[in-house]
């Protein structure tokens, strides 16, 4: 029953911060709520929560990084809850800003949540080179810092 407590809790501020920021503070706030939720292990509420910002808007202007970064973390999210479908979505939104990034880290997260939904979705063959791929940039990353 905490759980029902700290729920009502995080609804009823909800509430409150609609009713009185602008859209630029809700952003924001949109993007602090996450964090609480995923402190409660509450991935669905969290994933919800970030989708609902709207990457493309003037409100706030996003670069590239930033939009492939928000998209990763959302598909993780909803990867968390183990919904497969809106992982997906959120993944091949911006699946082009991939091939321009030079982020070694989220590239490798964005593939890692790339091979997660093909494993959702039973397509365990092409996980399965998949991983293999991931397996070896690791493995090559690993040995380019040991000769270093």
């Amino acid at each position: 029953m905490e759980e029902t407590g700290s729920n009502i809790t995080i609804d009823q501020l909800k509430e409150y911060v609609w009713k009185t920021l602008k859209s630029g503070k809700v952003v924001v706030v949109r993007e602090k709520f996450p964090e609480l939720y995923e402190s409660e292990q509450q991935w669905l509420r969290a994933a919800q929560m970030l989708s609902g910002i709207d990457l493309d808007s003037g409100i706030r202007m996003l670069d590239d990084t930033n939009k492939l970064s928000k998209c990763v973390q959302i598909a993780r999210l909803y990867l968390e809850y183990d919904d497969a479908v809106n992982a997906e979505a959120f993944i091949n939104k911006d699946s082009f800003l991939v091939t321009n990034s030079n982020q070694e880290v989220l590239n490798l997260q964005y593939k890692v949540c790339y091979v997660r939904i093909l494993d959702l979705k039973r397509k365990f063959l092409e996980a399965a080179l998949r991983y293999y791929g991931i397996s070896q940039i690791l493995s090559n990353a690993k040995l380019g810092t040991s000769k270093a």
